[in-house]
């Protein structure tokens, strides 16, 4: 049997059994069904069909259009539950639910759930959950800084489809599309996450104060503190504190942060940018760029520039650029050094260094040979714990073991062993194996002097062997 109580005015059970409208709920009705109730004080309110639905508690202008075991219910007005089982709506406002199973929607205004199970929205307007399972959005009504009091938290944000993904705390105009146990949220007070999404992937996170920013795919990635940044796939890479315009391609164990800007790491492993930017690392694992910008490492491993701009290091491992350098490259080689010079390389070779203003120098190959103390445009070509150091300008070594060229310029050592050449200028110094003029053989070290005063000579273990 159906009944309609005592000043229900203008209310109405068409059918079905054991139907109940409660008194003060004027101009309702229940079409259908069975076990169906509308409570107390909601009126102009609707049960359509199905089972143990009810409408109650102040809930006036709402509608459940079928289904079992749904509520409506603590001054829920124009709102609906259309269908599915289990769904519950308390204090909300303009809020639907769309099939469905279990799913929740408290304290929201203008939201929608449809479809999936397991879904909530508490404290948040114009939001919604698109199937899924689990998928929550939960803010809080409160002091909101910049809001005042009253509000909701959470604003137009969204989440589509996946598994326990969250949107909380304050979130406005962000969304979650798919994947498992993703979150947008924020532990900070007075922080905001504005405009950012995550599409799919597993655990990844954008918090505290980001906007504008993207995660796609990939799983424990997570972007904080940072705007207008992308994540794309990848796994357990990181863009935070400040950083902004910058992209993370795939990989692992990546990371900028410090407010590096306009930069981009594509793929490897644990590499990591540090206030810097418009600078790039591609691949390779362990690489380092901090301070300055416009650097690139590309490739290699455990690779380093540092508080430098405009330079490069191409390949191998443990190369070092930093102090001020500007416009200098490595490629390749072990364990390479350019510090605080300018327009300077080492192309390939272990240990080499060009260091301390000695600008526009190369070292190529080789091992442990050293240009230093503002020895500019020199050279050391191969060979072995070479040094050519204290301005000596436009010289070289070439090949050889443990030659040291000092205070000469224009000068080169050419060969051989523990050779030095000090403080003369326009000099050559090489080993030499001959003939003497009265026919016998000879080996020692051959110094030729051009153009000293006017006058070229060569000196051949201390003895002047020819004058021109």
């Amino acid at each position: 049997s159906n009944e309609v109580n005592f000043d229900s005015c203008d209310a109405s059970i068409v059918g079905g059994c054991n139907n109940e409208i409660f008194a003060y709920a004027k101009q309702s009705a229940i079409v259908g069904g069975y076990n169906n109730f509308v409570g107390y004080f909601s009126c102009q309110s609707g049960i359509l069909a199905g089972r143990f639905n009810t409408v109650m508690d102040g809930s006036c202008y709402s509608v459940i259009l079928g289904g079992l075991d749904n509520c409506i219910c603590y001054a829920s007005s124009c709102s609906s539950i259309l269908g599915g089982c289990g769904n519950i709506m308390r204090y909300s406002y303009n809020t639907q639910i769309v099939g469905g199973s279990w799913d929740r929607s408290c304290y929201s205004c203008a939201n929608v759930i449809a479809g999936g199970g397991g879904n909530r929205t508490f404290y948040s307007k114009r939001s919604g959950i698109f199937t899924g399972h689990c998928n929550h959005i939960c803010g809080y009504d409160g002091y909101i800084p910049g809001y005042g009091t009253g509000n909701y938290s959470i604003q137009t944000s969204t989440i589509l489809g996946g598994s326990c993904n969250r949107i909380c705390d304050i979130t406005h105009a962000s969304s979650i599309q798919g994947g498992c146990r993703n979150c947008i949220h924020n532990y900070g007070y007075g922080q905001c996450v504005w405009s950012s999404v995550i599409n799919g992937g597993y655990q990844n996170k954008i918090y505290d104060d980001t906007y504008s920013s993207v995660i796609n795919g990939g799983c424990f990635n997570y972007i904080r503190c940072s705007g207008y940044s992308v994540i794309n796939g990848g796994y357990s890479n990181c863009i935070c504190s400040g950083t902004w315009t910058s992209v993370i391609n795939g990989g692992c164990g990546n990371s900028m942060r410090e407010y590096t800007c306009y930069s981009v790491i594509e793929g490897g492993t644990c590499n990591y940018m540090y206030s810097t930017c418009r600078s790039a690392i591609i691949a390779g694992r362990g690489h380092y760029i901090g301070y300055n910008g416009y650097n690139t490492i590309a490739g290699g491993g455990y690779n380093c520039i540092c508080c430098s701009s405009y330079n490069s290091i191409i390949g191998g491992c443990d190369n070092r650029i930093c102090e001020n350098s500007c416009y200098g490259s490595i490629i390749g080689g072990c364990g390479n050094l350019l510090y605080c010079v300018s327009y300077s390389s080492i192309l390939g070779g272990c240990d080499n260094s060009v260091r301390n203003y000695s600008e526009l120098s190369t070292v190529i190959g080789g091992y442990n040979n050293s240009i230093y103390k503002g020895s500019c445009c020199s050279s050391i070509i191969g060979g072995r714990c070479n040094q050519l150091y204290c301005f000596s300008c436009d010289s070289s070594i070439i090949g050889g073991f443990n030659n040291r060229l000092c205070c000469s310029s224009n000068s080169a050592i050419i060969g051989g062993q523990n050779m030095t050449l000090t403080g003369k200028s326009n000099t050559v110094l090489f080993c030499c194996i001959g003939t003497n003029y009265d026919g016998s053989n000879y080996f020692g070290v051959q110094t030729c002097n051009v153009n000293a005063g006017g006058v070229n000579f060569c000196i051949r273990n201390g003895i002047i062997v020819g004058i021109s």
